[in-house]
């Protein structure tokens, strides 16, 4: 009896290594994926925001960031020409060429954007500000904003 209840035990810790070693390679694959869908997307909004700034002064839109995060962990950072994106202590920079604020605007996933384009010394600048969710509804989405483009 002692012995069948010992070799179920050493059976199951063998069993836990085995999992232990499987499991490893897979997490890093999470980790890696989480990397390039960061750096994915702070590239993607830079080119949003670059785009936006072609259109022309006066142009204005509204963003929902819940259209531009990955997901509600996310949370962007604008300050000046530089956009960080971040998500439990990893953070993922760009840089863009259109002078997005002056100010630093910290935006969450349920945060709403708006964007206007001017012209500082002959150059497409974006005006950005954080507005409510309600504020935005009555204009168009990003997704009917980027249509235009």
């Amino acid at each position: 009896m002692m012995e069948f209840t010992l070799s179920r035990v050493v059976m199951s810790l063998c069993g836990l290594l085995v999992m232990a070693a499987v499991m490893g390679p897979f997490m890093g694959m999470l980790d890696q994926r989480t990397e390039e869908a960061g750096i994915e997307s702070a590239d993607a909004i830079v080119e949003l925001f670059q785009k936006l700034s072609e259109r022309g002064e006066g142009t204005n839109y509204y963003i929902r960031c819940s259209d531009i995060l990955p997901s509600p962990q996310w949370h962007l950072v604008l300050d000046g020409g530089r956009l960080v994106l971040s998500m439990e202590g990893r953070e993922f920079v760009s840089y863009s060429q259109v002078k997005l604020t002056d100010e630093c605007i910290v935006l969450g996933y349920d945060d709403c954007l708006a964007v206007s384009v001017v012209m500082q010394d002959g150059l497409p600048s974006l005006q950005l500000q954080k507005v409510l969710e309600t504020f935005s509804n009555a204009s168009t989405s990003l997704c009917m904003s980027s249509s235009s483009l």
